[in-house]
């Protein structure tokens, strides 16, 4: 909701913060603005301009993401490219038993990403041991009682995982089809579209099948 918030105020979505942020090169951006996030969100009102009303209090959407630039180019800092980075994730994702721990370390360094956003952008990063734990997969594992309404975003991350390897599928394809089942949303058929879906529904139809397995 919040990356639609910011893109739907640009003209052009992202690119349009490319000038700003160096063609989005975060060695320059964390050369350039430091920790200043104020610095980075003065230059996007001045030039690019976005649409709507900009409130500049702390907990505000521009001031956190302005945030997440500066600590994501400082982030970012410690890998000399692309394929560094790569290589540091994926020696971590390697070990079941560590690969939690990759998203926590994110979302530890970059402001406003959290457990769950760092799964998401580690997932679409094409990691495919990764995925969301938000609140549509929350609802079908505790609804399923594979998890609790209690557990946090780790626990939730792990009953992802062991369901995919129960499985046979990754748990980006797990991720997907319990999002599909509770959103409705296929974002990528021009066809399809937004289908009307009824998750508790599915729930209700799926329990008996997890009976004991809890």
């Amino acid at each position: 909701m919040r990356t639609a918030v910011i893109t739907g105020s640009l003209d052009g979505g992202m690119m349009a913060l490319s000038d700003v942020l160096f063609g989005f090169q975060p060695a320059a951006v964390a050369e350039h603005y430091g920790d200043d996030s104020d610095a980075v969100l003065d230059d996007i009102v001045e030039r690019v301009r976005p649409r709507g009303q900009m409130r500049r209090s702390r907990r505000s959407i521009w001031p956190q993401f302005s945030r997440s630039i500066t600590s994501g180019a400082r982030f970012l800092l410690q890998f000399p490219d692309a394929d560094a980075f790569y290589a540091w994730a994926e020696g971590i994702d390697r070990d079941a038993a560590t690969r939690s721990t990759l998203p926590v370390m994110i979302s530890k360094q970059v402001s406003g990403l959290g457990f769950a956003l760092s799964c998401d952008f580690l997932k679409e990063l094409g990691f495919s041991n990764y995925g969301k734990p938000d609140v549509h997969i929350r609802k079908i594992l505790a609804g399923l009682g594979l998890t609790s309404t209690v557990d946090d975003d780790p626990a939730v991350f792990d009953a992802v995982c062991a369901f995919a390897d129960a499985a046979g599928h990754s748990a980006y394809h797990v991720d997907k089809l319990m999002w599909l089942v509770g959103s409705g949303n296929f974002y990528w058929h021009p066809d399809i579209g937004h289908v009307r879906t009824d998750r508790d529904a599915f729930v209700a139809s799926q329990a008996h099948l997890f009976a004991g397995n809890a």
